[in-house]
């Protein structure tokens, strides 16, 4: 396969113009730029990034702290060029490509602490109520609030990933059991999709990518008279005010990874309160 000789070849402009914008949920150029580390030293390495060897995670965590013109780069960055490696790999095993992730278990260095809160609470209220004369809108952040979805994977989403009797939606990681917010959103969002007729591999979602989905918030939050919010900042306010599991906030398991996001968004706030 092609797209398998780019990998292998360490091509990514040929790699990257054969997935195209539907893998491309974010800015392709930073997409680019986050992979790139790895794609310019695997050759140097003798790294075969389609079928790489038992040191491969160690190698990409060690490129990927790497800057461009020496020197390391910030716990952040090296977090999204490894995701960015890993949402990879499981785009081409979806694609029927490859049959496992080499960085499945990957560790990532621990997310940077931001000084700013998630958005205010009474924002968020409001900013459902504004939503609710768009259906699709409301389905959307319902699910991104209530249950801290990633754009990726809500863009990903199609009709025969719910389960409207037991309100399960199959995701990215893990099996989530809606609440009875989300899943009331998404029945409304589906009864204008044709209901128990809506066809299966249909898109829940009709937005392309991400910016679409943030113009839209846009355009939301001036009608409602609150700050902007990007769905990562409404995922970690879901962080923040709901008594998550690993589950029902998307993680594959309970483990640091996501122990260590429910601190972060709700240290953050608990900071801020106690200087109040």
């Amino acid at each position: 396969m092609k797209l398998l000789a780019a990998l292998r070849d360490a091509d990514l402009d040929r790699l990257m113009g054969m997935l195209g914008p539907v893998w491309a949920y974010n800015d392709p150029k930073q997409l680019f730029t986050r992979l790139r580390p790895f794609f310019d030293h695997a050759p140097a390495d003798a790294v075969n990034l389609q079928t790489p060897d038992a040191e491969f995670m160690d190698w990409v965590q060690r490129r990927a702290q790497e800057g461009r013109h020496g020197g390391t780069v910030k716990a952040n960055t090296v977090r999204a060029r490894i995701s960015a490696l890993h949402r990879l790999y499981d785009h081409l095993i979806e694609e029927g490509l490859l049959q496992t992730n080499p960085l499945r278990g990957v560790e990532r260095p621990p997310e940077e602490r931001k000084d700013s809160p998630p958005p205010a609470q009474g924002d968020i209220a409001r900013l459902l109520i504004h939503a609710r004369d768009d259906r699709e809108l409301h389905a959307a952040l319902q699910l991104i609030y209530h249950h801290a979805m990633q754009v990726d994977e809500l863009l990903r989403l199609t009709w025969d990933t719910l389960d409207p009797g037991t309100g399960e939606l199959l995701r990215k990681h893990t099996l989530t059991r809606l609440d009875d917010d989300a899943l009331h959103a998404l029945e409304l969002w589906r009864a204008t999709q044709g209901g128990n007729l809506a066809a299966g591999h249909r898109r829940i979602f009709s937005y392309g990518d991400v910016f679409k989905l943030r113009t839209k918030i846009f355009q939301l939050s001036r009608r409602a008279n609150v700050p902007m919010m990007p769905p990562s900042e409404l995922r970690r306010a879901s962080l923040r005010d709901f008594p998550h599991t690993a589950r029902s906030a998307g993680f594959a398991d309970g483990g640091d990874g996501f122990q260590a996001a429910v601190r972060l968004a709700q240290g953050v706030a608990g900071t801020l309160d106690s200087k109040d």
